[in-house]
């Protein structure tokens, strides 16, 4: 329930909902709830002295009526009266009261938070207090003692900014503030001060001279000793007045050309949003043409707006726009129409010539009404004023284009909405674009908003951008920019993991790292801390005790399950509704999907559970326990009631009942292929088992299997070092002799888990082979199996020759053994030992043996396994594009089943294939799937130069040495790792900075170290051949030693005599680019002829980036023939093929060829 008498009398935001009597009676009972209203009293206010012989039964009906709407137990009865009974914090005027309680207490220690305290009180205030009680002596004295308090928060509000060095930005709130109550000496005061900090001291005599003058005509005073001296101080040019405080907000990038922007952020490199700086870049360009246009940004307090349409703001300068930036405030936005209009002509006019001052004024000259530097009358209706901004703001786009940015939005005033609008709706032809920052959280479904952007979205040229928090690549940007390097993937981890992506919780994180740091502390920065509870303390008592009750429960409640909990802290259903739906108001809490609710950022959950005192949550933990006894009906929510038991008796020390509970959630969890979850419990179960008594260890029992089973499931999440910690752990527990079969299946897992966790820099050997002696005196176990298929397979990897004969014992063991899951292991070691062999061509058998066991795989349903039989699977594709179709249908198989984490390689190779193919976005899409999970490092690396690829093609250089460094720091030797595509990026890596040296170099020392993956090989020689060409472009210019570019092919032409096979045979393209290239190098007669074979081969076989490549290097070696027109045909061609891909290199290069001087070939 929501009651507002800051305004006229309101009940759940509806004026309308309460007329006649009853609002009155309603207004008078909650200027003191909980006090008793005789009927008498109740009478005299409604009828003064002449009240009806009715009256008692007439008040009877008002509050009958008036419980119907607000509940039952709203308003009691005592002896002969009534008074109110709602929760404290259900009045307007009791949070604003509370609120600005908290902000004195932090004015002098945090003036951030309290700025935001005190803009939200204000915010409350929508009109005079209690309007509907001016006859009545004792509302007219509730509503004075409320305005008193209101004065003083906007003038603590003024003191705080002149504090914080914001002089220049109060000068229009200040001066509003004298209007609406001059005689308030202490306005005044502020108001001169603010205008002789802002280097206007005339003005500020004068306003002190006007309160004089007020003083002495209305009240036959002079002003106080405070004015006094302030005067003497600002004629002496007192030091004292300057201001000594630093804003407690830094001040934002000085612009080059164009005002301050009040309030932006810090100067800090724009993490990510490359995207929405496109669109937001091509509305300015538009602009210039004179095709105005608007965009409104959406998105959650934090997520960066404002900074995003400061970036933006930075372009419009360099573009040659005028920048008119102007904020909302919660504060003053009824007594201050236009007030963001004002803010940003009142910068513009601070820099703007003085004939541009009189041209402006000569077209609007009733902006003096709201602009104070020109100290006019402000006495103008607003509706008058309307046409008269938008024909100033219209002038200024006609003498160039202007951007004008508005800035929270939510808060803005009606008349600044309705201004807004008009500008929008009378878009013509003028340089003028719009930009607008809208904070989600805040508008609650009966903001005036949602109405007026139902309206603007449909003119012609708005549109809408909605933030997203930023990924883990944005995240590592960001932290890059605030510590001063990059951090290890450890801290992003953890940082990310917290803040979610959201930008401004990022940089919290962040405040006292710096850039040695490996970890966050465990505790939150106390600065984020009172961030996330700025908008919890805005809340009621009852709410905020609802919120806390929220982080107790420790995961998303439904209102059946929230209602149940509210009992807890006697709360009913209907209380807990309207507690509720305040939390989710003001952004505290959030419902998801499910309709279940749970806090907007997770960071607050942690943040509430600490407010508890030690040991002051245990007994609710037990008494939620008490209470999750009835059954749900179905088996994922059995899942959860297990797990809440299990977490509530945890915390509450029940041990032993937390145990039992985590196991039997865990075993529904397995069923229900929810890993996670499941991982969950049986970590609990790990760690609690030492406390536990020892029925429950028995209970449990062999602690082997317990580490066993967690460790495999710990795979399948990505928790790679417990997988890894608890299968060491188990296999120095565990007795061989007496367990053999069990002892090799922990080998074969710990095998996978050292490579994975990083323990080990390559398949472990020695181990492997002992379990296969462990599983030989098995020799039908699917143990047995398994063993010798990994042995083959890390053979495979050294080059070992026994690699084959292995695989086929394996596959021998997997018809003895008859089970599909050993038939499955060895089709995948049988299909894997042809591949490694590094034959050119398949038989149709192989591939039917790789289908088969992938067959099987899904028959069996275990993630792992489909993952490394669907990797068999794309190792037998031979093109891009059934490569990317069969790699990528395989992870959705692992998907399907519970986790994409042992498909991750699939979706890499999916992502590498859709490079070949041109499809840019595809690979992008691809790589976003997987680059936020928790990878194995070998994946992490692949993924990461897969990365660095697509980076390059895109032209994104900075963003390819990230993941390039990223790399290094998963696998620091990641080049010499026999089997990932390092070599092949590095080289690519290095070509497009214009290192074509150093790559001949990389690939020379690779092709020397790997001799066994002749598609690798084939790769290598082609990109080798590139860096010879632009070399020997370098030599030939003039820049460079002669020379180099045919030494370097000659030596590439060399390694491939040495090759055991020949590298273009399976992929004949990449044969006919590297003679193409060759001929580029040589500058021989048949390159045009060798480019156009190239080019054909490719478009043939769908590849679409090399296509693209063949055309631009087509084109350019027939322009050097002379031959015009057919070079204009080659280049437009290789234009569109760029464009469609979204390659800038190969698109600049093409366009560098139109050039007058493009005798020389543009660097990639």
């Amino acid at each position: 329930m929501e009651i507002a008498v800051l305004g006229p009398l309101s009940v759940h935001d509806d004026p309308l909902r309460v007329g006649g009597r009853d609002r009155l009676v309603l207004a008078a009972l909650t200027t003191a709830p909980g006090e008793a209203f005789s009927v008498d009293r109740l009478a005299d206010i409604l009828w003064g002295d002449r009240p009806p012989a009715s009256s008692a039964k007439n008040i009877q009906g008002c509050v009958s009526r008036l419980r119907s709407l607000l509940g039952a137990d709203a308003i009691g009865t005592v002896p002969n009266g009534y008074r109110l009974t709602v929760p404290a914090g259900t009045l307007d005027s009791q949070r604003f009261e509370e609120l600005l309680k908290q902000a004195r207490a932090l004015v002098e220690d945090d003036w951030a938070a309290a700025h935001d305290l005190l803009e939200s009180a204000l915010g409350l205030w929508r009109g005079s207090a209690y309007p509907e009680l001016e006859d009545w002596d004792r509302g007219r004295q509730e509503a004075g003692r409320l305005e008193e308090l209101r004065h003083d928060a906007e003038e603590l509000l003024i003191e705080g900014e002149l504090r914080a060095g914001r002089h220049r930005e109060i000068v229009p709130r200040a001066r509003a503030m004298v209007d609406a109550a001059p005689m308030r000496e202490h306005r005044w005061a502020q108001l001169a001060l603010a205008l002789y900090r802002s280097d206007r001291q005339a003005e500020a005599l004068e306003a002190l001279h006007t309160l004089r003058a007020l003083l002495s005509d209305q009240l036959g005073l002079d002003p106080g000793e405070e004015m006094v001296r302030l005067e003497a101080a600002i004629l002496n040019h007192d030091a004292d007045l300057e201001a000594a405080a630093v804003s407690a907000t830094p001040p934002p990038r000085a612009p080059r050309t164009a005002p301050h922007i009040p309030g932006a952020p810090p100067d800090r490199r724009l993490a990510g949003r490359m995207e929405e700086l496109q669109i937001l870049g091509e509305l300015l360009r538009r602009g210039i043409d004179g095709s105005p246009g608007a965009v409104i940004v959406h998105g959650e307090a934090g997520v960066g707006k404002t900074r995003l349409v400061t970036e933006a703001a930075d372009t419009a300068r360099d573009l040659g726009y005028d920048v008119l930036w102007g904020r909302c405030t919660r504060f003053g936005a009824a007594s201050s129409p236009y007030s963001p209009f004002a803010m940003a002509l009142e910068a513009w006019l601070a820099h703007a010539s003085t004939t541009a001052r009189a041209d402006l004024l000569a077209v609007a000259p009733r902006l003096d009404s709201i602009l104070p530097s020109l100290a006019g009358a402000a006495d103008a209706e607003p509706q008058r004023l309307l046409p008269e901004i938008a024909r100033g703001l219209a002038w200024l786009a006609t003498h160039g284009p202007a951007l004008l940015v508005i800035d929270d939005l939510q808060w803005a005033d009606d008349s600044s909405l309705d201004l807004l609008g008009y500008l929008i709706a009378g878009f013509d032809a003028q340089d003028l674009v719009v930009m607008a920052t809208v904070r989600d959280e805040e508008l609650d479904p009966s903001h005036r908003l949602h109405g007026w952007l139902a309206d603007v979205r449909r003119f012609p040229g708005v549109r809408e951008l909605r933030l997203r928090r930023l990924g883990v690549e944005e995240t590592e940007q960001q932290l890059k920019a605030l510590l001063g390097a990059r951090p290890s993937l450890k801290l992003l981890e953890a940082v990310h993991g917290r803040s979610l992506g959201n930008a401004y919780f990022t940089e919290l994180l962040a405040h006292d790292l710096d850039m040695g740091s490996e970890a966050l502390a465990a505790a939150l920065p106390d600065v984020l801390a009172d961030a996330l509870l700025a908008a919890w303390r805005r809340l009621g008592r009852d709410a905020q005790e609802v919120a806390r009750l929220l982080s107790v429960a420790g995961r998303p409640l439904t209102f059946e399950e929230y209602a149940v909990m509210a009992g807890l802290i006697a709360l009913d259903s209907q209380a807990l509704s309207r507690c509720l739906v305040q939390a989710t108001a003001v952004g505290v809490v959030t419902v998801d999907r499910d309709d279940r609710y749970w806090f907007h950022h997770p960071l607050l959950a942690e943040v509430l559970y600490d407010t508890f005192l030690p040991g002051q949550a245990v007994p609710l933990h037990a008494a939620i326990a008490a209470t999750l006894t009835t059954p749900s009906g179905s088996r994922a929510g059995e899942m959860r009631r297990w797990g809440d038991l299990a977490l509530h008796h945890e915390r509450a020390g029940a041990v032993d009942e937390a145990i039992r509970c985590s196991l039997t959630a865990a075993g529904l969890a397995e069923d229900l292929r929810v890993f996670p979850e499941q991982l969950t419990h049986l970590r609990r179960v790990i760690e609690l088992l030492p406390r536990a008594g020892e029925p429950t260890r028995r209970a449990v029992g062999d602690q082997v299997l317990l580490l066993t089973r967690a460790a495999e499931v710990a795979a399948l999440t990505g928790a790679f070092d417990a997988e890894y910690d608890w299968l060491d752990r188990a296999r120095m527990l565990l007795d061989r002799a007496t367990h053999p079969l069990l002892a090799s299946k922990i080998l074969c897992l710990w095998w996978d888990a050292a490579f994975n966790s990083g323990h080990a820099s390559e398949r472990p050997i020695v181990e492997i082979r002992e379990a296969v002696d462990l599983a030989s005196a098995f020799p039908d176990s699917v143990e047995y199996v398994r063993a010798l298929g990994l042995l083959s397979e890390t053979e495979n990897w050294r080059g070992l020759p026994a690699a084959a004969e292995h695989a086929e014992q394996a596959l021998e063991a997997a018809v003895r053994c008859g089970t599909d899951l050993a038939k499955a292991v060895g089709l995948q070691a049988q299909t894997f030992a042809v591949f490694g062999s590094g034959r050119a061509a398949y038989h149709e058998s192989q591939r039917g043996d790789a289908e088969r066991a992938h067959e099987l795989a899904l028959s069996i349903g275990d993630p792992a396994l489909l993952a490394r039989t669907g990797w068999g699977l794309t190792n037998l594709t031979q093109w891009p594009g059934e490569t990317r179709r069969v790699a990528w249908s395989a992870y959705g198989d692992v998907a399907a089943h519970g986790s994409p984490v042992p498909g991750a390689w699939l979706a890499i190779i999916a992502a590498d294939a859709a490079l070949g193919e041109g499809d840019l976005a595809g690979a992008r899409d691809s790589l976003r799937e997987i680059l936020p999970a928790r990878l194995p490092k070998s994946s992490g690396v692949a993924a990461r130069l897969v990365s660095c690829g697509l980076a390059c093609r895109l032209g994104r250089l900075d963003e390819a040495d990230q993941h390039l460094h990223r790399a290094e720091e998963l696998i620091p030797d990641f080049l010499s790792m026999v089997g990932l595509i390092g070599a092949r990026t590095s080289a690519e890596h290095l070509i497009s900075h214009g290192r074509p040296e150093r790559a001949g170099q990389v690939v020379l020392d690779h092709l020397q170290l790997d001799r066994t993956d002749p598609d690798t090989a084939a790769e290598l020689l082609r990109l080798g051949a590139w860096a010879a060409a632009d070399l020997a472009s370098i030599d030939s210019s003039g820049t460079g030693s002669t020379g180099r570019g045919q030494r370097l092919l000659d030596r590439l032409l060399e390694d491939a005599e040495l090759l055991p096979w020949d590298p273009f045979a399976a992929q004949p393209e990449l044969g006919s680019l590297f003679e193409a290239e060759s001929a580029r190098c040589r500058r021989s007669d048949d390159e045009v002829d060798l480019w156009h074979t190239a080019l054909d081969r490719c478009a043939n076989a769908s590849w679409g980036w090399e296509e693209a490549v063949a055309s631009w290097r087509c084109a350019e070696a027939t322009a050097r023939t002379g031959q015009s027109s057919q070079a204009d045909a080659m280049l437009e061609q290789a234009l569109r093929l760029s464009r469609k891909m979204g390659a800038k290199p190969i698109e600049r290069a093409v366009v560098a060829l139109t050039a007058p001087d493009a005798d020389q070939p543009a660097r990639r």
